[in-house]
C-alpha cells in the first residue's frame, strides 16, 4: 500500500511500544452498530484479556482498558498495513 497517512503518536506508541504480541482492529464498518451497555461490556471485558492490543472503532463512549483503544474514527488503512497488526474483525459487508 502506497500514500499512507502517517499513524497519530498515540497509535503508533500503541501498536510499536505497548504491543509486543501484536494489534486487533474491530470494525463494523461506517453504519456502526450501536449496543445495549451490557453487551459493550461483554465486546470489552474479551478484549482486555487478550495478550494483543485491540483498536475497536465503535463510538466516542468513555469504555477504557489498557490494551484497547476505542474510537469514533480510527486510520484503518494505516492500522492494517502496519507490521505489528495481526487480525481485522469485521461486519463482512451488507
Amino acid at each position: 500500500i502506497n500514500d499512507i497517512d502517517p499513524l497519530p503518536e498515540t497509535h503508533r506508541t500503541f501498536l510499536q511500544d505497548s504491543s509486543p504480541h501484536g494489534s486487533i482492529l474491530v470494525t463494523m464498518g461506517r453504519f456502526q452498530v450501536r449496543l445495549d451497555s451490557e453487551k459493550e461490556k461483554i465486546f470489552l471485558n474479551v478484549f482486555s484479556r487478550l495478550k494483543q492490543n485491540v483498536f475497536w472503532k465503535y463510538s466516542e463512549k468513555l469504555l477504557k482498558s489498557p490494551n484497547v483503544i476505542i474510537a469514533k474514527e480510527l486510520p484503518q488503512v494505516a492500522i492494517l498495513s502496519h507490521p505489528q497488526t495481526n487480525l481485522l474483525i469485521y461486519h463482512g459487508g451488507r
